[in-house]
């Protein structure tokens, strides 16, 4: 292997550096470099993580830790364009509950005041954590992040649980610091993140750092799950090598896996300039090929495949609220012919009554969906059926009016904003999305009497 090793930080500067990134660029052909994983986030948390770094915290593994790119955000995210990073990552996590929520906030305005960012979302085990996920979601979000080892969590916490399943079923991608460099957590390591995947295998989680210094059991997982890919965030360093090195026998592994490896850096939190990740990723000698598709091409692939479930998701969303509308617009028109012709009254009337219709016919009167997964789950806890359902559909109507207050001890699935609920149906139905289905105890019923409906609830705890 070429032997680049770490040079001193160039007094010029990054204008000196970005044409370093360039003639490596230029070697492999590449447009540019897609970066998963650098961070932005509020400067006055971003001042405090580097502090942190500065007084050599117990999570660096007390290892001098002299941060490169100190500018500020502006500055950052111009050395990133010079560099030739086409799209880059706002990596922000919360270590701590109430602040994630808060953090998503400000990820979209920083996402919509900066094109070149991929809009980046967040997360933490607590109440609430899967209405605000879905939140981040419906305003855009492309890629989550999770730091296990900052924020001491189990990534397989029952709270997590429905997020996860969420994230899923939207195909977006969460890039998780689940290793334990450079210091172990309680919950860091591969055997937690195995139980994730257990039960969400198609989650695409982006194992930060190859997972070091557990690279191989991290391999492992993601020889098992198609959907789990690595980052290479300082891994290959000289500075890394020092005390987490990745083991030569791996490497054919590596190659092996070149389709689900993407380039991550850490920026600005380096140590060392940033041409440097470049360097020691070509210093492995996998090729050309591999480096290509490493630093550009497996990242243009996987958002768009993201951008794909994205516009799916925003057409289910839509798609439920067509009818709602035009009932609305129906109302309202018939309501100004009354009034022109001098019946106020009989228009008042109209009105209220397409407005009815379009609450009736509206998600609004159906109890809060959840995902598939999240409903077996807590049907195999509690015991109480899960109704797959879709908004519009008359008979889900009758269901739910049937039902009454008794609908809230149901688990519901709404089949238009989740695929696996979908599946489920079409598994039940000879490939036909029938609702409602009403499964108990295992068992699919396909537009159940609601009075026998009502005898499972009475029958269940």
């Amino acid at each position: 292997m070429d032997d680049h090793r770490v040079a001193p930080v160039d007094p010029a500067g990054p204008r000196t550096e970005a044409e370093e990134v360039r003639r490596f660029r230029e070697r492999l052909g590449l447009p540019g470099l897609i970066d998963v994983h650098t961070h932005f986030m509020p400067e006055r948390v971003l001042h405090k993580v580097w502090d942190y770094f500065d007084a050599l915290g117990p999570m660096t593994g007390g290892l001098e830790w002299p941060i490169t790119y100190r500018q500020e955000e502006a500055e950052r995210a111009d050395i990133l364009r010079a560099f030739g990073v086409r799209a880059f990552t706002a990596m922000l996590y919360p270590h701590k509950p109430g602040m994630a929520r808060w953090l998503n906030g400000w990820a979209v305005d920083f996402a919509r005041r900066t094109p070149d960012c991929l809009h980046t979302a967040t997360l933490f085990p607590e109440p609430g954590v899967e209405a605000y996920v879905r939140e981040a979601v419906e305003a855009g979000a492309r890629v989550f992040k999770a730091h296990v080892q900052v924020g001491a969590y189990d990534p397989a916490d029952e709270l997590l649980q429905p997020a996860w399943g969420l994230l899923a079923e939207a195909g977006i991608p969460v890039v998780i610091h689940c290793g334990s460099g450079p210091a172990p957590g309680k919950h860091t390591g591969p055997e937690p993140i195995a139980r994730v995947l257990a039960r969400h295998p198609r989650l695409r989680l982006v194992v930060a750092h190859m997972g070091m210094p557990e690279y191989e059991e991290f391999f492992g997982l993601a020889e098992r799950y198609g959907e789990v890919r690595l980052d290479t965030t300082m891994a290959f360093t000289d500075f890394t090598e020092t005390f987490m090195p990745f083991p030569r026998r791996a490497l054919p592994r590596l190659a092996a896996l070149g389709d689900r490896v993407l380039l991550g850096t850490d920026f600005p939190n380096l140590p060392y300039p940033y041409v440097h990740q470049l360097h020691a990723l070509e210093r492995l000698d996998l090729g050309e090929d591999w480096l290509r598709a490493v630093c550009h091409d497996n990242a243009v692939e996987l958002f768009r495949a993201v951008k794909v479930a994205a516009v799916r998701l925003t057409r289910s969303m839509m798609r439920a609220w067509v009818l709602p509308l035009l009932l609305v617009l129906c109302g309202s028109a018939v309501a100004a012919g009354l009034i022109s012709a001098g019946n106020a009254g009989a228009a008042t009337a109209v009105l209220l009554l397409f407005l009815v219709l379009a609450g009736v016919n509206s998600p609004l009167i159906f109890p809060r969906s959840i995902s598939a997964p999240e409903a077996q789950r807590r049907s195999a806890v509690d015991g109480r059926p899960v109704v797959y359902w879709r908004p519009g559909c008359t008979y889900c109507m009758r269901l739910r009016i049937r039902l009454g207050r008794g609908a809230r001890r149901l688990h519901w699935v709404d089949i238009w904003r989740d695929p696996a609920g979908a599946a489920v149906v079409r598994a039940a139905n000879d490939g036909n999305e029938t609702v409602p289905t009403v499964v108990v105890a295992g068992r699919p019923h396909t537009n159940p009497d609601p009075e026998w409906v009502r005898e499972q609830i009475s029958s269940s705890p």
